[in-house]
């Protein structure tokens, strides 16, 4: 794809895994107006050795605007513009300027990169219950379907998913703190470095408002991100299972790790509050938190 291709205004999805941002993606990439790379930008950003963990000692998945050299900027940018696609595999012509749709659950922890790498990015940040989120994370890890690191150096086995900062401190700890800290972490960082105020860079949007009235969900952003109106679903129709779904859902999955997962509770609150103020401030309804006990 020629480099003349320019990217404006790209919409990044943001969240912890497991928080049903692949169906999110794969839904909202129906739009006309949206291009995507049809899947995660790990390859794309790591290829690049500076930002690949083992050039960083394996600190994290982080990246900062220190990363995002002029040489970096312009090589990412040139990358996605020959790389996107339409939901149809149709590329944009080579003059075309188009809207870049991103998710990868690793750029939690890459905002001030992204935001020096698409100076015009803005935003959606999706929020899950917890305690089904952390539940998800721990299948996640149990299923080895999502291993990332085989051999992490100073790790006793495999790590899954995205690696935060900090990782080093759950050692020894039991899977349900590894998993709970991933989400923790990931909200935290995502919270901290975006504005969602009313004239601001992001809309917030919660997984079980998406599942249950996916077309309002879904309009919600298109109009927060001026992107023409467009029939995701119908009224009746629910959206399909995501690429990456390990059983169908159901609302008793978590309980096989209740007796873990009440050993965390008490740690979710801090983080479950600031998104109850954002999500208030946003007219929206709270964070839904199964109770495990």
């Amino acid at each position: 794809m020629p480099a003349s291709v320019s990217i404006a205004r790209p919409i990044i999805i943001l969240s912890a895994p497991r928080s049903g941002s692949t169906l999110l993606f794969e839904t909202l990439s129906r739009h006309p107006e949206l291009y995507s790379l049809g899947t995660e930008s790990h390859g794309l950003i790591e290829s690049n050795p500076s930002l690949s963990p083992p050039f960083n000692n394996f600190d994290s998945n982080a990246l900062t605007e220190s990363h995002a050299t002029p040489e970096i900027t312009e090589r990412i940018r040139n990358a996605f513009a020959s790389s996107i696609v339409s939901y149809s595999k149709e590329r944009p012509s080579s003059d075309a300027s188009v809207r870049l749709l991103e998710k990868t659950p690793k750029n939690a922890v890459r905002i001030p990169f992204l935001k020096k790498l698409f100076p015009d990015a803005r935003f959606v940040h999706l929020v899950r219950d917890p305690v089904k989120n952390i539940a998800s994370i721990m299948d996640a890890w149990q299923s080895g379907r999502f291993v990332t690191y085989p051999f992490l150096p100073g790790w006793d086995a495999h790590w899954s998913l995205f690696l935060p900062p900090g990782w080093r401190t759950l050692k020894g700890q039991s899977l349900a703190n590894v998993a709970a800290y991933q989400w923790k972490v990931a909200n935290q960082s995502i919270l901290s470095n975006l504005d969602y105020s009313e004239t601001g860079d992001t809309v917030l949007v919660r997984y079980e408002d998406l599942v249950a009235e996916p077309q309002k969900v879904l309009a919600r952003i298109c109009d927060f991100h001026n992107l023409a109106p467009h029939q995701f679903v119908t009224s009746d129709e629910a959206l399909p299972y995501s690429q990456f779904t390990l059983t169908p859902p159901s609302a008793d999955k978590w309980l096989r790790h209740q007796q873990a997962l009440s050993a965390v509770e008490s740690t979710l609150s801090p983080t479950v509050e600031k998104i109850n103020l954002v999500l208030a401030e946003q007219a929206q309804p709270s964070l839904h938190v199964t109770q495990i006990s």
